[in-house]
């Protein structure tokens, strides 16, 4: 049997974080406008520990030649959809981690829908987070799925 369908564990599954690290790593993604998420337009939707779902409206931008959803859009998805939920995971204060491997398989495509994301944590040490993530149309249709790998650095110390 195909994978079809949404595989991604419900939020209630993730504990809800912490109010103050909510509201810091919320701050953080508040500067998209600034980076390159903002830059392409992708929207948190929802953020729990180990957990998130991100939303990247539709523009006509984002298509390719072909007049389909551009491939990079979704990867940048799968890339981005499981940074919020590591940074909630973490217990170091560290926000994210730099990639260090993504796979990203791509199972259809769209032309003119909104993408939603869904990133969660699947196994995390001092030094490595293994993380899966998947795309969908707000209807639900499996686009993309991927498997994410980040590198676990110690933050640094504020300097005053």
């Amino acid at each position: 049997m195909f994978q079809t369908g949404p595989t991604a564990p419900p939020p209630e599954a993730f504990a809800a974080p912490e109010p103050e690290r909510l509201a810091t790593i919320a701050a953080h993604f508040a500067q998209d406008d600034q980076l390159f998420a903002g830059l392409v337009g992708i929207q948190i939707e929802e953020m729990r520990c180990g957990y998130a779902r991100l939303r990247l409206p539709f523009r006509p931008q984002l298509m390719n030649a072909g007049g389909r959803v551009h491939g990079g859009a979704v990867a940048t998805l799968v890339d981005m959809a499981a940074v919020p939920a590591l940074s909630l995971a973490r217990t170091d204060g560290g926000i994210g981690g730099p990639t260090v491997d993504l796979h990203v398989q791509y199972l259809g495509s769209t032309q003119d829908e909104d993408l939603i994301a869904t990133g969660w944590i699947v196994h995390m040490t001092r030094s490595m987070a293994f993380a899966k993530a998947e795309v969908l149309t707000p209807t639900g249709r499996l686009l993309a799925v991927g498997q994410h790998t980040f590198r676990m650095l110690t933050p640094r110390p504020e300097s005053s």
